[in-house]
Formats: C-alpha cells, sequence, structure tokens
C-alpha cells in the first residue's frame, strides 16, 4: 500500500484497491489494540538479551585476558632472542604460533565487542519501541 501524495486514500500497488486514511488508521489502531503487552513476555524477552549481553561479556574479558597472556608470552620469547639464548629458527619456530594467535584473538575480540554493541543497541531500542507503542496504545 502507499499513498500518492495529494490523495486521502491508500492505494494498494498490485490491485489498485483504494481504501481512505482514517480506515486504515482504524485499522492500525484495531490491530495495536489486539496486541496486548503481557509483562512476563517482555520481561522474558528482556531477560534473555540481558543474558546474551552477559554472555558477551565474559567471552570477550576472557579473550582480552588470553590476548594478555599470549603477549607477555610473545615478550618473553623476545627476549630470549634478543639475549641469544635462541637461534633465528627456534625464535620463529616459537614466536610465530603465538603471534597468529594473538591476531586471532585480535579478531575474535574485534568481533565479540561488535556482538556486544548491537546487543546493547537493539535492548536500548527495543525498550524505546515498547513505550512508544504503549503511549500509542493510550491515545
Amino acid at each position: 500500500m502507499y499513498k500518492p501524495q495529494r490523495s486521502k486514500k491508500y492505494t494498494c500497488g498490485k490491485c489498485r484497491n483504494k481504501i481512505p486514511l482514517d480506515d486504515m488508521d482504524q485499522i492500525f489502531v484495531e490491530q495495536l489494540k489486539q496486541f496486548h503487552f503481557d509483562e512476563s513476555e517482555i520481561a522474558a524477552a528482556t531477560d534473555a538479551g540481558g543474558s546474551a549481553i552477559t554472555e558477551r561479556e565474559k567471552l570477550l574479558a576472557l579473550t582480552a585476558k588470553e590476548s594478555q597472556k599470549l603477549a607477555a608470552k610473545m615478550g618473553k620469547t623476545y627476549e630470549l632472542f634478543l639475549n641469544d639464548t635462541l637461534d633465528a629458527p627456534d625464535f620463529v619456530e616459537l614466536y610465530q604460533p603465538l603471534k597468529d594467535r594473538h591476531r586471532e584473538l585480535g579478531l575474535t575480540n574485534a568481533r565479540l565487542q561488535g556482538e556486544l554493541d548491537a546487543l546493547r543497541i537493539a535492548a536500548g531500542s527495543s525498550d524505546v519501541s515498547i513505550e512508544d507503542s504503549r503511549v500509542l496504545y493510550s491515545h
């Protein structure tokens, strides 16, 4: 359905049926009234979103901690190389897997942070949407 600029009716793009604006508004309000706000359903959805956020926060903390440990291990390996305790081939053999894992963790941290931000935004916008629907419903 679309509403031509100067028309007072909505028009169906396929069949070209027309519905007056007032009727369409009334249909919308009636459908909104049928959608009831069950507090337990809203609370369950909010809790599910909150648990997903908590889970991502824990994963992010774990990967950040592992990344710090790997950085320390990489530093120690480099120190061994600088002190001539390790020769170049041994250094590469020890350092390269640490470096690869550290890079993977950096990408994982970035992905988790993005997911966490998206979940937080979604939780905030759903709260706003529910409140706006309640205000619209009360009018």
